[in-house]
C-alpha cells in the first residue's frame, strides 16, 4: 500500500507543485474537495497558503480516502524520499529527485499561462 501512496504522491506533486513535506503533512481536515482547495497551515517559509487542486489532483487523493482518517498520504517525508529513490533506482533512472516534480509542475503551469495565479499558491514570490 505504501507503493500506491508514493505513486499518488508523485502524480499529486506534479499536479500541485507542492513540496514533499507539504504533501506528507496534508490532513483531510485541510482539504476542501467541494472547492478543490488544500490549505497548508505551515509551509517551508512559515506562512500558510491555499493550493488549488486540479480535477486530476482531487481524483488522485480520493483514491487514498479511507486509508487514514487524519493524514491524506500517511507517509512521513523520509519514508517518501526512501520509497521514491527505491522506485527510481528500480526503473534505472539516474539523477531524478522528488523535488523535480515541483519543477515539472511549475513548468506545466507556466505553459498554461496560469503562472501569476499559481505563483502565490505554489509559495514562490511574485
Amino acid at each position: 500500500m505504501a507503493v500506491q501512496r508514493v505513486a499518488v504522491a508523485v502524480l499529486f506533486a506534479i499536479e500541485t507543485a507542492m513540496r514533499a513535506g507539504e504533501i506528507c503533512g496534508l490532513k483531510w481536515a485541510d482539504v476542501n474537495m467541494r472547492r478543490r482547495i488544500a490549505h497548508l497551515p505551515i509551509t517551508k517559509n512559515g506562512d500558510s497558503r491555499d493550493v488549488p487542486l486540479s480535477l486530476r489532483a482531487a481524483e488522485l487523493i480520493e483514491q487514498l480516502r479511507g486509508i487514514d482518517d487524519t493524514w491524506v498520504f500517511s507517509l512521513d517525508a523520509k519514508s517518501l524520499d526512501v520509497l521514491f529513490r527505491r522506485a527510481r533506482d528500480n526503473c534505472g533512472i539516474q539523477g531524478l529527485h522528488f523535488h523535480d516534480t515541483r519543477r515539472e509542475a511549475l513548468t506545466r503551469l507556466s505553459k498554461k499561462c496560469l503562472w501569476r495565479s499559481w505563483q502565490k499558491s505554489a509559495g514562490i514570490g511574485i
